[in-house]
């Protein structure tokens, strides 16, 4: 649900260039990231050992970093509509992986 919001809100935002769309689309983005971020902690605290948390969780944001710095430094060079694709597509790899998580930590 978080997913298919956010991804509503990029939908509104590169589709209809009117300002209220566009304010729409920026609601419903930060809605889905406030949802996302409270629900990955649960996760977080329930699967992931105390003495491990940490570091696991620093790994994986590495790669985030790197994505962040490669968009600033090529703002100019990428068109908006592929920066927002590129941000769907990151939102749906950490979606699929919770999934994954959720469906395997079930059994």
């Amino acid at each position: 649900v978080v997913n298919l919001l956010a991804m509503g809100g990029f939908f509104l935002i590169y589709t209809k260039s009117t300002y209220m769309m566009t304010l729409i689309g920026f609601i419903l983005y930060e809605i889905s990231v406030g949802l996302f971020y409270p629900s990955f902690s649960k996760i977080k605290s329930e699967y992931l050992p105390k003495d491990k948390r940490g570091t696991l969780t620093n790994i994986f944001k590495i790669p985030f970093n790197l994505i962040v710095i490669f968009l600033l430094i090529n703002t100019n060079k990428i068109f908006t509509i592929s920066q927002f694709n590129l941000l769907n597509l990151s939102i749906s790899i950490i979606v699929f992986i919770m999934q994954l998580i959720f469906f395997n930590g079930a059994k």
